[in-house]
């Protein structure tokens, strides 16, 4: 079965409900575990089935069952990792990565997210330089680790930054864009 993203989505009883709106993939299955209908948040096992061409899923709920569903709530959900690649062949297969959320396990925080060109600052939030380029597990989609260009603009820019390779440990927090190390910045100049 394949679904597409904006496929209409039909009940049991032929009603038109809404569309696709976004695809819900749960990293720990490794599965996708329902989609966003508009407002609603259906979960894939009350799919009865898509067409051929995937333009239109049937429900095994009716209007009336459709209608009570648990609302979508984008906060519940967090973008999938930069670099993360959704799984070829699977239900939703040929669906952009943007149009994938993860649910966010509750109880846990979010793991760092990091992307290239995010500022960095050491733990008393001095400049270090900013991130190079950041290692994605393919299995989890976490960061597995991330290159660091040190310097400030100038350095960088006429190329005589040096580069370090951190870990996710080795973050403290990512707030508004910059990521503050739990080191400090002498710790990360290579001998």
């Amino acid at each position: 079965m394949r679904i597409d993203l904006n496929a209409k989505v039909r009940t049991r009883d032929r009603a038109d409900v809404g569309h696709i709106t976004q695809i819900i993939f749960d990293p720990e299955k490794r599965e996708v575990t329902g989609v966003a209908v508009n407002d609603v948040l259906l979960p894939r096992a009350d799919i009865e089935r898509a067409e051929q061409n995937g333009n239109v899923v049937v429900l095994q709920l009716d209007n009336f069952q459709f209608e009570r569903l648990e609302r979508f709530s984008p906060v519940d959900y967090q973008p999938a990792p930069v670099g993360w690649m959704p799984p070829a062949g699977g239900v939703a297969w040929g669906v952009p990565t943007e149009a994938y959320l993860w649910a966010i396990p509750v109880g846990q925080p979010l793991p760092p997210h990091l992307q290239k060109g995010s500022p960095v600052v050491d733990r008393d939030g001095d400049e270090v330089g900013v991130v190079e380029d950041v290692e994605i597990a393919p299995m989890t989609g976490r960061v597995q680790r991330f290159t660091v260009k040190l310097g400030g603009t100038l350095a960088r820019l006429f190329g005589q930054a040096k580069e370090v390779e951190l870990l996710p440990t080795d973050v403290q927090q990512i707030e508004n864009g910059e990521v503050r190390l739990a080191r400090d910045k002498e710790d990360l100049v290579p001998s």
